[in-house]
């Protein structure tokens, strides 16, 4: 949905048009999600500002996954794997004494 972002004014107009307040407009943008029942004034705003923005648009853009929904690599978040966990220490260790 980051793309209907660039046919909306800047947050602060945006915020300002809406009648909400900028915190609520920029987790919007970060959640990279906008509540439906503003589709038809995020339309008209667009619109008063030459950018074009279509219900239709908007439609498919929610119809979408969201780029967050696929799991990310350990790579991109710097965690270790399941996979990885039980590490050359685990491996090394003795087995445990038997009980007498």
């Amino acid at each position: 949905m980051e793309h209907i972002f660039e046919k909306l004014p800047r947050l602060h107009i945006l915020s300002e048009e809406m009648g909400q307040p900028y915190q609520t407009v920029a987790a919007w943008k970060s959640r990279g999600s906008i509540p439906a029942k503003h589709d038809l004034m995020l339309v008209e705003i667009s619109l008063r500002h030459g950018k074009g923005l279509s219900l239709d648009e908007l439609a498919k853009a929610r119809a979408a996954p969201p780029a967050s929904a696929a799991w990310p690599s350990s790579s991109a978040t710097g965690r270790i794997g399941r996979s990885n966990m039980a590490g050359p220490t685990a491996r090394s260790l003795p087995p445990p004494a038997s009980r007498r």
